[in-house]
């Protein structure tokens, strides 16, 4: 019988091919900047970066690989009016240079302030501000020129959009989401008296070119309405050029197709992309991308379906809209649109025919953990995209080269194939194997060799391949076995084997078993110690009625949260992707947070038990 994966004769080496595949490399490696959510070229004769970092500043810096932090300025710091919280969809989150910047010095940025309103915390603002006479490099926060402001109409902080850009109309575009809260509950997307769910199109420019805005919110005659926006002269609000959107955190023109790419984030089950048009409703409440997801909510016209939606089943959660690719670097990329999920880290570019409507989406790549906030385009239309953290890098989407040719050099090793066949119908995302020679497989596949076996297989070589009941219905990141021999899966599911299963299951050698409720979202990574404690972490906020932000434990019996006992306050303020328990017990946790059980912690913290630490 052949060896489970090697025996020592044979390696194989590579060397270089000539088939390029997409791939990533970080542009500027020797910068870094703090949550960065977006960034842009600037519009001048100059040759830089803006950096939009969500506490409250905008840095700019030289358009050069090797670019150095003495040479990072701060644009603008209005750290002293922005409402920001990390992890959260509040701060400076939006930022767009006048069409004739070059002469009047303009540019405009979208943000969250404290609401003076009893009972509401958040008010949006759009405001002007200017860059300084004398420093091109540096503007004045004392400028601002409040132009458009609103408070929310309940107590949500997420669902703000956050996008906002001139059009080739030369009119500037706001991107408003829903206000938060599940299902829009005050149904502001379907509301076209306010400007939740919508994107929303003003003439800043007061030239008398346009009717002159009759806002009640903030009646100060700073913007004009264009005259063809869909509600002008009709009920409606005359802001608004398109509704219906949950949250389109980002959108983009494509001038030389004459269109608007808008990236909407789904709620529970779709991410969508759309063609923003004037007037058109997209359905949201109603419709989360083409089905129906609150039957009670009732559209009056129609509804302007997505182009493209992609579900959950992969681990993909939050779209982040690209652009439509206009370079010369990457030829087979040309006219397509490029976009990511920033929680996945995987990258599409998307093909799309206006004749018959159908689109065609091709994974390019997946980060290696880097969670897309935002992409950008360079004066050459090249494509980055920015991670997200309290040191996060800014990467070029390149062509990379892969197939290399393989020449097989003696005395190392030989890879094999497992006895019985592949899994060769999708993607395996994890791999354990037990004392008995059993090697447990979970992942997104729904066949291994010629056993039909939904996302969980398990491999022995005396006997192949076996499926454990009909596996789920969705995702398996992680797998781990505790001292019985009981196997636990964490992923993105609800059911397995039939039964309710909330992203968390124990297989015990012969029947699948959930674990309480089970999470509200995504298992990511498992560990268990040596009392069989099982500790599973992800992208979830609760398990039943319990808050755990991102991260509990198991004891056999029930769940608890990882409460700190100095602070009171439980989990991580962002997601966890990593666990591992060291020789000594300690729990060691890795991910995208910068604060754990209510302590400051970039990204890596400690739990011994009682009490949450960071390294060093």
């Amino acid at each position: 019988m052949k060896s489970i994966f090697f025996a020592f004769f044979t390696t194989l080496f590579f060397i270089g091919g000539a088939n390029a595949q997409i791939t990533y490399e970080a542009a500027f490696p020797n910068i870094g900047f703090v949550y960065p959510v977006e960034l842009q070229a600037s519009v001048d004769d100059s040759d830089r970066f803006f950096v939009v970092e969500q506490p409250g500043r905008i840095k700019v810096f030289p358009n050069n690989t090797e670019v150095n932090p003495t040479e990072v300025d701060v644009f603008l710091n209005i750290t002293d009016r922005v409402l920001y919280s990390n992890g959260q969809e509040i701060g400076l989150l939006g930022l767009a240079f006048h069409p004739d910047y070059d002469n009047n010095g303009y540019f405009y940025v979208y943000y969250s302030t404290d609401s003076p309103v009893a009972g509401i915390s958040v008010r949006m603002v759009l405001s002007r501000f200017s860059v300084s006479p004398e420093n091109p490099d540096l503007a004045d926060p004392n400028s601002e020129l409040v132009i458009f402001q609103f408070d929310k109409n309940q107590n949500n902080s997420n669902h703000n959009g956050g996008k906002i850009d001139f059009g080739p109309d030369g009119y500037l575009y706001i991107s408003f989401g829903d206000g938060g809260g599940g299902n829009d509950p005050q149904q502001n997307a379907q509301n076209i008296e306010n400007v939740f769910g919508s994107i929303c199109r003003i003439d800043v420019d007061v030239d008398g070119s346009n009717p002159i805005e009759s806002n009640p919110l903030l009646p100060n005659g700073n913007y004009e309405i264009p005259s063809d926006n869909p509600f002008v002269g009709v009920a409606g609000l005359d802001e608004i050029f398109a509704y219906g959107l949950r949250n389109t955190w980002k959108f983009s023109f494509d001038v030389p197709s004459g269109t608007i790419w808008g990236a909407d984030v789904g709620q529970n089950a779709f991410e969508e992309i759309n063609l923003i048009q004037n007037g058109n409703n997209y359905g949201w409440s109603r419709f989360e991308a083409n089905s129906v997801a609150n039957g009670n909510v009732t559209i009056d016209g129609e509804v302007e379906f997505p182009i493209h939606f992609y579900d959950r089943s992969q681990g993909d959660i939050s779209i982040t809209g690209g652009f439509i690719y206009r370079g010369t670097d990457m030829a087979n990329l040309v006219s397509k649109y490029i976009f990511g999920d920033y929680v996945s880290g995987r990258v599409w570019s998307l093909e799309y025919n206006p004749a018959d409507g159908s689109s065609e989406s091709n994974l390019l790549f997946q980060t290696n953990g880097q969670f897309i906030s935002t992409f950008g385009i360079d004066k050459n239309n090249e494509i980055y995209f920015c991670d997200y953290g309290n040191n996060a890098q800014i990467y070029r989407i390149t062509d990379g080269e892969t197939n290399q040719e393989a020449i097989v050099v003696d005395g190392f090793g030989q890879w094999l194939s497992l006895e019985g066949g592949d899994i060769n119908n999708g993607e395996v995302f994890a791999v354990k194997s037990n004392s008995n020679g059993d090697v447990y497989h979970g992942g997104n596949f729904s066949q291994a060799g010629a056993v039909n076996a939904n996302n969980i297989a398990v491999w022995n070589e005396s006997t192949g391949w076996n499926s454990l009941g009909s596996g789920t219905n969705g995702i398996v990141n992680t797998i781990e076995i505790d001292s019985n021999g009981n196997v636990y899966i964490g992923g993105n599911f609800s059911q397995v084997d039939g039964i309710d299963a909330n992203n968390i299951a124990l297989w015990d050698g012969s029947s699948w078993n959930a674990l309480g409720t089970g999470t509200n979202g995504p298992v990511l990574a498992m560990e268990i110690d040596q009392n069989d404690n099982v500790y599973v972490a992800g992208i979830f906020e609760t398990i039943g009625n319990m808050t755990t932000r991102n991260i509990a434990s198991w004891n056999g019996n029930e769940w608890s949260a990882l409460m700190d006992a100095s602070t009171s306050q439980v989990g991580t303020n962002n997601e966890i992707r990593s666990l591992h328990i060291a020789d000594d017990g300690i729990l060691y946790v890795g991910g995208n947070f910068d604060e754990a059980g209510g302590n400051t912690a970039n990204r890596i913290a400690t739990w011994n038990g009682s009490n949450w630490s960071t390294l060093g």
